[in-house]
C-alpha cells in the first residue's frame, strides 16, 4: 500500500556509538502530531548480543536496521540516525537498496574518501579501542568527550553524569570492538549516496562541532533535496544537549514535506 500524501510518518531511529534506543525518545516525544516510531537498538548495545568476530560488523548493523523497517508501509517512512547510526543508514540505503520517504542525519559523516585519511582514522580508532580495553571507562570517557567536536560537553555536570552512568552499563570490550571495526577507515565512503538521494534530507550539526557544520553546509551544494540546520550552543551530542531544537527542526521539515 502506498502512503497517502499528508499522512503523519512512521520514523525509524538509530542511535550512535555507545548509545541506546532511548537516545531518540526526548526528540520523538516532542515532535508529536500523530507520528509512530520504532527505536532500533544496535547489536552490542543495550540488551543486544555482541557481534561475533566472524561476522562483518557493518552487515550485522544493517541487518538490525532493515529488520525494523515495516514490511508493509501505510505511512511515509522517515529514517533518522545519529552519528554512527546515520552512517549505518547511508550504507543500508546504498548496499541493501533500502528506500524511505525522508532521511534525518544528526552529527553524521559520509566517511572518508582518500586512502591517507582512511589509514589515519584506522590507527586512531585502534588507539581508542586499546584505551578502552586497557584503561576502562573513566579514562576513556574523559578522553572521548574531551575531543573538540563535543564542544565542552564534558564540562556540563548534569549531562555528563547521565552519559557516564549509561555508558558504564555497556561492556567495554564490546564497545572497543565496535569503535575499531566500525571505523570510517574500514567501511566504504558514502558521499555519492548522499548526492544521488532523491528524497528530502535534513542534516543537523551543533555550532561547536566545526568539522560537521562545515560538512553539512557542503552537503547542501550536492543536492537541492538536502537541508542543513546548525543548532546553536552545542557540539556533536545534539540528542543529549539540544533534543528540543532537533525536534523543532524535524517537526518543521516534516510539515513542509506533508505540504
Amino acid at each position: 500500500m502506498n502512503p497517502a500524501p499528508g499522512q503523519s510518518p512512521h520514523i525509524v531511529t538509530v542511535h550512535g556509538f555507545m548509545g541506546g534506543k532511548e537516545d531518540w525518545e526526548p526528540v520523538i516525544d516532542r515532535i508529536d502530531f500523530g507520528i509512530s516510531c520504532t527505536h532500533v537498538e544496535l547489536p552490542g548495545h543495550g540488551q543486544q548480543a555482541p557481534i561475533t568476530p566472524d561476522r562483518d560488523m557493518m552487515e550485522v548493523m544493517m541487518d538490525a536496521v532493515c529488520e525494523a523497517i515495516p514490511a508493509t508501509r501505510q505511512r511515509p517512512l522517515i529514517l533518522a540516525g545519529y552519528s554512527m547510526g546515520g552512517r549505518i543508514l547511508l550504507h543500508a540505503l546504498a548496499g541493501r537498496q533500502l528506500t524511505c520517504d525522508g532521511l534525518v542525519l544528526v552529527s553524521v559523516s559520509e566517511g572518508l574518501e582518500h586512502a591517507e585519511a582512511r589509514n589515519d582514522r584506522v590507527r586512531r580508532d585502534h588507539t581508542w579501542a586499546d584505551m578502552l580495553r586497557t584503561k576502562g571507562w573513566d579514562d576513556f570517557l574523559d578522553a572521548w568527550y574531551g575531543q573538540p567536536l563535543f564542544g565542552g560537553i564534558g564540562n556540563v555536570p548534569g549531562i555528563m553524569d547521565r552519559v557516564r552512568h549509561r555508558r558504564k552499563q555497556l561492556d567495554p570490550g564490546v564497545m572497543a570492538d565496535v569503535v575499531e571495526r566500525m571505523s570510517p577507515g574500514h567501511v566504504p565512503y558514502t558521499g555519492t549516496v548522499l548526492a544521488n538521494l532523491s528524497v528530502p534530507v535534513l542534516a543537523l550539526a551543533g555550532e561547536n562541532d566545526a568539522a560537521y557544520t562545515a560538512r553539512i553546509q557542503r552537503w547542501e551544494g550536492l543536492s537541492p533535496n538536502i537541508r542543513a540546520v546548525i543548532v546553536d550552543g552545542c557540539g556533536h551530542s545534539l540528542l543529549e544537549e539540544q533534543p528540543n531544537a532537533v525536534a523543532d527542526a524535524m517537526r518543521t521539515w516534516i510539515k513542509e514535506m506533508n505540504g
